[in-house]
């Protein structure tokens, strides 16, 4: 009987602890998870990483295209620490 009670009690302080959660505001109107100004920053950091990223692409094949490193010309092969030539 005094586990039935502590599990009614425990459930339902859960429940109530949900609702407050989940209550609108004094105004009447319920407040999204994550507001615009969230989303907004959200999307504008995903940006600049991905623009990050495409300059850290673009700079490694200028790298390349500079300095015409061989060990990325179709049919080289690495071998130790050189590279071989397959022809």
């Amino acid at each position: 009987m005094k586990k039935l009670l502590t599990l009614i009690a425990l459930s339902a302080s859960l429940s109530i602890a949900g609702l407050a959660q989940n209550r609108s505001d004094s105004a009447g109107s319920s407040k999204p998870l994550i507001n615009e100004r969230t989303k907004q920053e959200l999307r504008q950091s995903a940006n600049q990483a991905e623009e990050k990223i495409n300059d850290e692409i673009d700079k490694s094949r200028s790298y390349q295209q500079t300095h015409q490193l061989s060990w990325f010309d179709p049919g080289n092969v690495f071998v130790g620490g050189g590279s071989v030539l397959v022809q």
